[in-house]
């Protein structure tokens, strides 16, 4: 016998599954973490990068010229291809950072001083784009033994090298539990005041900083002496040991590169 078949009304309907948009990055200006992957620079000495950019930055503050600025931003940008730092890396400032550079650029230009506030400001991303390079390369404590090894010849002088390089470790690794709370803060802010925060004024949104900021300094006090007392029932400040210093061929590049961005920005800055 043949089986009737089920009328086309009788069909289960399949309804089409609604597209998720991928959740959007918040705007911050969180300190960039570590990259998971290994690239040509994470296989050179970290004080071989330490020195080039404490040279070149020096060089960029004393000839803070448009040619000095092309020269470190190049060798920047081919360091950050090296490396490979993906679009989601890169911070997002929020809305009043755009807010104020557009207010500074307009205030520069009424005062004459338009190309002066520009150059400074493509300083300013210079040097912060080389720091990101740093902490985009090596973790926190790579960096710190790299500078316990730089400054251990301070010693002979008797500079407390070892108590730097302890209080820097922690700092270091104090920057996203700092930014984390602070983002908690403003979640806090945003979720108390609803919508009613993008209708203060100047007045109430100046008091609203300052009292983000007192609850963000309060809570990082509270941290910090947290992690006193449990360090002082540890025995103090963590050892800090200095990197083996070991230079490749590739620290010689980073070097060769470094001195021929320097010698332009000498040169012909």
């Amino acid at each position: 016998m043949r089986h009737a078949e089920a009328p086309s009304d009788l069909a289960p309907e399949v309804t089409p599954r609604p597209r998720q948009s991928k959740p959007r990055k918040p705007a911050s200006f969180a300190p960039p973490r570590t990259l998971p992957w290994d690239s040509g620079l994470t296989r050179t000495w970290p004080g071989t990068l330490i020195l080039s950019w404490t040279v070149l930055t020096t060089i960029l503050l004393v000839k803070p010229t448009w040619i000095t600025v092309g020269a470190l931003a190049s060798l920047l940008a081919i360091a950050t291809l090296i490396i490979r730092v993906p679009a989601s890396a890169l911070p997002r400032p929020p809305i009043w950072f755009w807010s104020g550079l557009i207010g500074g650029f307009v205030g520069a230009t009424l005062g004459g001083g338009f190309f002066i506030f520009l150059r400074a400001m493509a300083v300013t991303i210079v040097v912060l784009w080389g720091t990101g390079i740093l902490l985009w390369t090596y973790t926190t404590d790579r960096l710190v033994q790299a500078m316990a090894t730089l400054l251990r010849p301070l010693k002979w002088l008797h500079v407390p090298v070892d108590e730097w390089t302890r209080i820097m470790q922690l700092a270091l690794r104090a920057l996203p539990i700092l930014q984390d709370q602070t983002t908690s803060v403003i979640d806090t802010v945003k979720i108390r005041m609803g919508r009613s925060i993008a209708t203060l004024n100047i007045r109430g949104t100046l008091r609203l900083l300052v009292d983000i900021s007192t609850a963000t300094l309060s809570a990082a006090s509270r941290g910090a002496a947290d992690t006193g007392r449990a360090m002082s029932l540890r025995g103090g400040l963590p050892e800090v040991r200095a990197e083996r210093l070991s230079v490749s061929w590739r620290d010689g590049l980073v070097a060769i590169a470094s001195c021929v961005a320097a010698a332009v920005a000498l040169v012909w800055g």
